[in-house]
């Protein structure tokens, strides 16, 4: 055999080698992917560390989120942006006679009203007002200034203007009036 013809010396590094070979090869086989799972471990307890520490904030904080949710729930109910603890019929006819107020207050003319099907969206109730009225330039001036200013507040969903054709008589200097549809929104707090 080979084996038998190198001298004592080579016999030992050999037996050197192979000893080395048969660690390294262990180590491969065996060592690696236990300390590659325990890097992917040490990575899973780090994050799992990172998550439990945001829910210990959050349950240290409960108490104070809930004295700013309610002192911000004071403060809107303060500013009257929203109707509150009323029925919908009566928050929507509160809004007809509220929107039949300001029409009167431009000087506008008011053709119609119709209340549209209310959506509840996180808390809140969208009631609509579908408003159809004639007036000039002015008129719509002044009943957007109106409606900007308006608490609870009133928001304008949807705005169509479309003017009326002049016959030849009318001076091309006089004001046109518009027939102008408009889609007012208003939203009731449920439950605060």
């Amino acid at each position: 055999m080979m084996f038998a013809k190198l001298t004592n010396k080579q016999q030992r590094y050999l037996a050197i080698e192979l000893l080395v070979f048969s660690v390294l090869l262990l180590v491969w086989l065996f060592i690696a992917p236990l300390w590659a799972m325990q890097g992917e471990y040490a990575e899973q307890a780090a994050d799992l560390r990172f998550q439990l520490s945001k829910y210990e904030r959050a349950i240290a904080n409960k108490g104070k989120l809930a004295h700013q949710q309610s002192a911000l729930q004071t403060l809107l109910k303060e500013e009257n942006l929203f109707y509150d603890n009323i029925a919908h019929g009566v928050v929507a006819a509160k809004l007809q006679s509220t929107l039949r107020e300001m029409v009167e207050k431009s000087q506008g003319s008011l053709t119609s009203t119709r209340v549209l099907a209310e959506k509840k969206t996180q808390g809140l109730t969208r009631i609509a007002i579908n408003v159809h009225l004639k007036g000039d330039d002015l008129v719509l001036q002044q009943l957007l200034f109106e409606l900007e200013m308006a608490r609870p507040l009133l928001s304008i969903e949807k705005l169509t203007i479309s003017s009326r054709k002049r016959s030849r008589r009318q001076s091309s200097d006089a004001p046109g009036a518009h027939n102008i549809t408009l889609e007012i929104a208003s939203y009731l707090m449920r439950g605060a």
